[in-house]
């Protein structure tokens, strides 16, 4: 029987210290469904990098108001401290 992506993703956030993120690279409709909702949200962009890195230039992470996320501009290990400063 297969599993469904969210108990794979409560298995997981469980093992690990941040939270996982949808591996998307569309953040827009995340962003649709937030503003839809009435939540602000703020929008990360990766615009530059010194040396390799998992993502392109240009790639995306939004983190909304109600606190749902969507995207990713590394391999998942920035994105927890960018939570946390877009609610500042």
């Amino acid at each position: 029987m297969a599993r469904s992506m969210e108990s794979v993703d409560a298995d997981l956030s469980r093992l690990f210290d941040w939270p996982l993120f949808e591996l998307e690279d569309d953040i827009r409709p995340a962003l649709v469904r937030s503003l839809k909702r009435g939540k602000n949200s703020v929008i990360a962009t990766l615009v530059g990098r010194d040396g390799p890195s998992p993502r392109p230039v240009g790639s995306q992470f939004v983190v909304s108001q109600d606190e749902t996320f969507s995207g990713y501009i590394s391999g998942g290990c920035i994105e927890s401290n960018l939570a946390v400063m877009a609610r500042e």
